[in-house]
């Protein structure tokens, strides 16, 4: 299972509302249903990702485990709108230093 795309809303509304923005990564698995559905859609060729729907049942499933949550510094609202960089690329290094926090030393 591979994350969308993120997209470049979250760039614009920092920008829009001058809020930093904390990278979180919460360290975990789905369960093996929710895998296989997903599997079991590519390989029918469906495009839309239903298994999002499934999702908040994912979260109520895991109620009472435990998770290594990791946080990352703030990245500030003025560096990405003073950045030359457009915000959808913005917001793939963002994403890309969200997946790398659980590789970061404490």
């Amino acid at each position: 299972i591979k994350d969308l795309q993120w997209q470049k809303a979250f760039i614009a509304k920092a920008i829009e509302y001058e809020r930093d923005i904390i990278p979180i990564y919460f360290e975990g698995l789905n369960s093996s249903f929710f895998y296989n559905f997903a599997h079991w859609r590519k390989r029918s060729g469906l495009k839309i990702n239903i298994e999002q729907a499934l999702l908040p049942s994912e979260l109520v499933k895991a109620r009472d485990k435990h998770f290594r949550i990791h946080i990352g510094r703030p990245v500030d609202w003025q560096s990405l709108k003073q950045s030359d960089l457009a915000p959808i690329q913005l917001a793939d290094d963002i994403k890309a230093a969200v997946y790398d926090l659980p590789q970061q030393k404490r």
